[in-house]
């Protein structure tokens, strides 16, 4: 659905988008891939905006241990978050997906 819209504001411009293109791009063509910080400001002035407490590594985190609960291998979500291997992506998610280590409301 992302990649048919980026194709779509692409062509109202008069360009293609390459089967590499980056979805999440300052370039129309999608030639160069957002930065990191960049995502983190505009997430961020967004949820000021919009009264929301929130930071965008909270959500990375969020979306890491629901992969986790859900019986994603380790290693496919390391690579998901771009880590080297699963040891620095299972210490702090699998403690949050284990029910007996949340605590009560």
């Amino acid at each position: 659905m992302l990649r048919e819209r980026k194709k779509a504001e692409a062509a109202a411009l008069g360009l293609q988008l390459g089967p590499d293109a980056c979805i999440f791009s300052p370039e129309p063509d999608g030639s160069a891939p957002l930065k990191p910080d960049t995502a983190t400001q505009k997430f961020g002035r967004m949820a000021k905006r919009l009264g929301v407490r929130a930071e965008l590594k909270n959500w990375r985190h969020y979306h890491a241990t629901e992969l986790i609960a859900a019986g994603l291998d380790i290693n496919v979500v390391a690579a998901r978050l771009g880590h080297g291997g699963g040891g620095s992506t299972t210490l702090p998610h699998t403690k949050l997906s284990d029910p007996s280590a949340r605590p009560k409301l």
